[in-house]
């Protein structure tokens, strides 16, 4: 049965009726002549990312009444929280936090060691590597947190580099 939208006198939509056509008055007009009782059309509810909020609205015309949905980003601090979040999980997933002080601890004696030893070379080189993969952990996130528009879920595999190294 198709929807109706019925307005007050001041186009507020106050009741939405499910009714024939032939059962609405069309001599109960508004000052914009058209009927008090107006067919009722849906937008399509349109999907939403996990930072994304709905609200409705109702666009009153002389001959119809839309239902329209308008998609607003509520919080962006909780947006840029959870990407610094999920930056940090995947970062300390690889390297948790005491790896990562023996990482800086070696690469300062490393540095202390002229000239170094192919072993040697070889971990500085692959401290350096693992460096460079969170530096482009940090800057991924950095890029993130400068969108307009969120992604729908910042833990998708997609928007972060992988790690190459052992």
């Amino acid at each position: 049965m198709p929807k109706y939208a019925l307005l007050d006198d001041l186009y507020r939509v106050v009741e939405i009726r499910e009714c024939e056509e032939h059962e609405v008055s069309k001599t109960k007009l508004l000052p914009d002549g058209g009927p008090r009782l107006r067919p009722l059309t849906l937008e399509e509810r349109p999907k939403v990312g996990q930072y994304e909020a709905l609200s409705n609205r109702y666009q009153v015309d002389k001959d119809v009444v839309t239902l329209k949905w308008d998609v607003y980003q509520p919080d962006r601090a909780l947006y840029v929280q959870d990407v610094k979040t999920e930056a940090r999980r995947r970062i300390v997933a690889v390297f948790p936090e005491w790896k990562q002080m023996n990482m800086t601890a070696r690469a300062v004696e490393l540095l202390t060691i002229q000239p170094l030893s192919g072993a040697d070379l070889a971990e500085y080189e692959a401290l350096q590597s693992a460096w460079a993969w969170i530096k482009r952990v940090r800057a991924t996130s950095n890029t993130l947190e400068g969108l307009e528009v969120f992604p729908a879920n910042v833990a998708d595999d997609s928007l972060w580099p992988e790690y190459e190294g052992n």
